[in-house]
Order: C-alpha cells, then sequence, then structure tokens
C-alpha cells in the first residue's frame, strides 16, 4: 500500500534533505504519519504527484519542484507549513489540501499549474504570500467528499496572473 518511490513511515524527522529526479511512481516522496521537519526538498520531473502527506505533521523549510505529472504537493489529514517553495509546470493543483488538513503557506511561488492552491474537504488553508503565474484558476475552496465539511481558504497577500477563483457552496473563500 504505499505509493512513493521515497516513503517515510511512521517517523519523526529532524533537518531532512531530499532530492530525486526522474520519479515514475504514484508519488515521488510520499510521508505517511510523520512528524518532524524538513529543511529541503527537491523534486525534479515526476509521472504524478511531487510529494504526498497522509496523517502528518511536518514544517518544510525549503520545497523546489519541477515537472509533476499531477500535484506538486498532495496534503492529507494533518497539519503542514511550508516556509517556502517555487513550483513550476504542476500538471494539475499546485497545492491540493483535503481531509480536514490544515496548511500555511508563506513565501511561495507556482508557475505553472491547472489550479494554484484547493482547499477541499474540510481543510483549512492560510497563505501568507503567494506568487502565481501561468495558472488557469488561482485559487479554489470546495467539497468533494460527502464524510468531510466545508472548506476555509484565506489569502493575506496573493499575486495571480488568472481572475479566476472558484468557490463552492458554504465553504470560505477570502483573498
Amino acid at each position: 500500500g504505499l505509493t512513493g518511490c521515497i516513503t517515510f513511515n511512521d517517523l519523526n524527522v529532524k533537518s531532512l534533505k531530499v532530492n530525486i529526479q526522474d520519479s515514475m511512481c504514484e508519488d515521488a516522496i510520499h510521508f505517511v504519519r510523520t512528524k518532524g521537519q524538513i529543511e529541503s526538498v527537491t523534486v525534479i520531473n515526476t509521472l504524478a504527484d511531487a510529494i504526498d502527506a497522509d496523517f502528518s505533521d511536518l514544517i518544510f523549510g525549503n520545497l523546489d519542484i519541477f515537472e509533476a505529472g499531477n500535484d506538486c504537493v498532495d496534503f492529507s489529514a494533518g497539519t503542514y507549513q511550508i516556509i517556502k517553495n517555487k513550483f513550476h509546470n504542476c500538471g494539475d493543483k499546485g497545492v491540493s489540501a483535503g481531509e480536514g488538513s490544515i496548511v500555511l503557506l508563506d513565501n511561495s511561488e507556482i508557475r505553472g499549474a491547472l489550479i494554484g492552491i484547493v482547499s477541499k474537504d474540510g481543510s483549512s488553508v492560510v497563505i501568507k504570500e503567494a506568487r502565481l503565474l501561468n495558472v488557469d484558476v488561482c485559487l479554489a475552496v470546495y467539497k468533494k467528499k460527502q464524510e468531510y465539511g466545508t472548506a476555509r481558504l484565506v489569502s493575506e497577500d496573493i499575486n495571480c496572473n488568472s481572475e479566476k477563483y472558484f468557490q463552492r457552496n458554504g465553504s470560505h473563500l477570502s483573498y
């Protein structure tokens, strides 16, 4: 049931640095029930998701992702903080937060994605600062799965080249 080329399962990590290139797995890097601090991650050219994290409590210092076939990062059911990121050419979403996850983004740059940042299914995303370029939809907030509540997305400082935003019934979007 592990989907990552590299999987961190039931671990505490400190000052972790990961570099991966040309991943052909469902997730280049997968965190499951992992806690701690990740100093840096670089993912170059991955078939699907670059980073997938489930049931984890993680602080990412610096994320660099280039050419993800699907989402650059996909968070579920945990607490996540990204201090600084540069995502280039995400096949679907730059940041996807779902299943009750709590995400804080700061100093975020996403260049190339269908949707820049998504909060769905009871998740809460706070964006301190983000620059989104070459995205079709800047921000989206919605409920996809019946078993979860509505989602919330708040942006304090966002610069996006698109004027498209998506908000579905009951979910909260502020930018």
